[in-house]
């Protein structure tokens, strides 16, 4: 597991650079695991987006096995309701709107602050208990999957 007072040190210096800069940028979950994973990375995410290369041929052929891996998951859930993810907002919204009618939500979006994150699926257990399941084509929990659960 990866040290964690790297971690820690990593996620100050990336308060500072959401919070002390000019302008206050969102924090994605995505943005937050790439800047774990490669803290040069997210800092040109954030400031530069544009000279970043579009996904290869090999990388978007690992997102369409990961929506298929969604398609299966959501199966498991016949009244889940599927949230929009094509408009910020209305993705917020629609979540706040569905979490009263306690039924299995895919893609909620939660947004605190400068903070956003999308449930892969929230599903309801109990009267205001809610289990988040992140949905992962893989064999086996790796390190950045604790990271990637713990920010939501």
């Amino acid at each position: 597991m990866r040290n964690y007072s790297t971690v820690i040190i990593f996620l100050f210096v990336l308060y500072l650079m959401i919070n002390v800069s000019m302008k206050k940028q969102l924090l994605t979950k995505s943005k937050y695991i790439s800047g774990l994973q490669c803290p040069k990375y997210i800092w040109i995410l954030m400031n530069e987006p544009d000279n970043i290369p579009k996904p290869d041929k090999g990388t978007r052929h690992k997102f369409a096995e990961g929506y298929l891996i969604d398609g299966l998951a959501k199966k498991q859930y016949p009244s889940g309701i599927d949230i929009a993810t094509n408009d910020f907002m209305k993705n917020i919204w629609d979540t706040q709107k569905y979490l009263t009618l306690r039924k299995p939500l895919f893609e909620a979006g939660f947004k605190k602050d400068n903070l956003f994150a999308r449930a892969d699926i929230l599903n309801p257990v109990q009267n205001d208990v809610w289990d988040l399941i992140e949905i992962k084509s893989s064999t086996e929990v790796k390190d950045v999957n604790v990271f990637d659960v713990a920010f939501q």
